[in-house]
Order: C-alpha cells, then sequence, then structure tokens
C-alpha cells in the first residue's frame, strides 16, 4: 500500500478525524448547506455522487433526508466499509477507487458533493474531470474546501514544519483562487462564501470570525457551489 493510502487508512482505523459524533456534526451541517443552495429538490429520483466519502456520514445524512440514491466512493478500504454499513438505508452504492477513475456511467449524476476531498488530491484536474464526467449537464456541483485565509492555515504550517501533520498532502485554496481554478473547466459558479469550523477548534473559529470583520474571506472553509454548463 502507498504511503498517501496507509496515511488515510490509519486516519479512518482510529484517529479522532474519524470520531462518529464529529463526523455526524459536521456532515449535517454541511448537507443542510447543499439542501439550502439547491434549486430542486432532491428525491428517490435523483442521483448523487459523494465524492471522497470517507465514512459515509455525508451519504447517510442526505439519503435520510431526500431518499436520493447515491454513490459514494473513496480510495480508503476502511473508509468505505464504515460507510457501507450504512447500506440499511438501501439507496446508498459504495465503490472503492480513485477520484480519477470511478467506475460509473456517464452523464448519469444530478448533482456531485465534493467535501473535503480535492485539497488531498495532487492533480485536481483529473479528480475534476471525472466527477464533470459522471454529471449531467446542468447538474449541479458542491465543493467544500480547506480555506487559506484561517489560523487553521498557521496551525498546518507550523505542524508540517514541525513534521507533525499526520493527514498526507493537503493544499490549501484562497476562495478566489478555488474560483478560478474551477472555473477553468465546464463550471460556471453559482455562489462561493467562506464559513467557520463546525464542531470542534472553536478558539480557531472565534479569532477567524474576529477578523473576518475586516476581510470576508478569512474562514475555516471555503463553500463553493455551481454548475455543469449545458
Amino acid at each position: 500500500m502507498k504511503k498517501k493510502e496507509f496515511v488515510w487508512e490509519q486516519v479512518w482505523c482510529k484517529d479522532n478525524y474519524s470520531d462518529p459524533e464529529i463526523r455526524r456534526e459536521k456532515a449535517k451541517k454541511k448537507v443542510d448547506i447543499l439542501l439550502n443552495l439547491l434549486p430542486i429538490e432532491l428525491n428517490e429520483k435523483n442521483i448523487v455522487l459523494d465524492a471522497g466519502c470517507g465514512g459515509g456520514y455525508l451519504s447517510e445524512y442526505l439519503a435520510q433526508k431526500t431518499g436520493a440514491h447515491i454513490i459514494a466512493f473513496d480510495r480508503s478500504p476502511t473508509a468505505v466499509n464504515l460507510c457501507k454499513e450504512k447500506q440499511p438505508l438501501g439507496v446508498i452504492q459504495c465503490v472503492c477507487c480513485d477520484a480519477s477513475h470511478i467506475p460509473y456511467e456517464t452523464g448519469k449524476a444530478d448533482v456531485v458533493m465534493c467535501v473535503g476531498l480535492i485539497e488531498h488530491i495532487k492533480k485536481t484536474e483529473s479528480c475534476i474531470q471525472e466527477i464533470l464526467r459522471i454529471l449531467k449537464p446542468g447538474g449541479y456541483v458542491f465543493i467544500i474546501s480547506s480555506n487559506k485565509f484561517s489560523i487553521m492555515f498557521l496551525q498546518w504550517l507550523l505542524l508540517k514544519l514541525l513534521r507533525q501533520w499526520k493527514y498526507g498532502y493537503q493544499k490549501n485554496w484562497s476562495p478566489l483562487g478555488l474560483k478560478r481554478h474551477l472555473e477553468k473547466f465546464e463550471i460556471r459558479t453559482i455562489s462561493m462564501e467562506v464559513i467557520g469550523g463546525i464542531g470542534n477548534y472553536k478558539k480557531i473559529d472565534r479569532i477567524d470570525t474576529f477578523f473576518r470583520k475586516y476581510f470576508k474571506f478569512i474562514g475555516r472553509y471555503i463553500v463553493y457551489f455551481g454548475e455543469k454548463k449545458c
């Protein structure tokens, strides 16, 4: 197993990152943001791609809320197994695969959720092209990624310097940098905003919130919502 895969296997096996209580709290708030942004009401006729599904908490909550059919994939076998445990819902299809090659049909998904994924991929172009291949023309792209303009970024730099960062490769985007990058593809931007953290790191969020009074792009996460061009 490659080093990068081993890192995320360890994370989903025993790291605090994978704590179910934290993951469910984060998933609920992020899915609720998506549902508020969508101009359509999802139901059992819709297909949603959960790209980099992790333990499947986003898929679980979205399925409960909407009944939509969800294709969830992750590179980590442990993460996919955690997602499969949520199968009693009957509408989540879990696949272990790489983001650059997803074994699913072209032009079938109505929505793509890409939460906490692209910042951990060096070749983002291949990932974006693949999720757009699966997305229908006029379908929606929902991306949440780490923000460069956050006190959390300084913490990341310090941990990298001390060689204590344990989550593998990470690229912290700026909001405008991410927007411009995505618009190189077949994506039309509908909205973009910055939000605070969810669940943990409350002290960092309080500092970010203070400075956001002076610069609107300061915050833990970038929330991007777009549409695949027809």
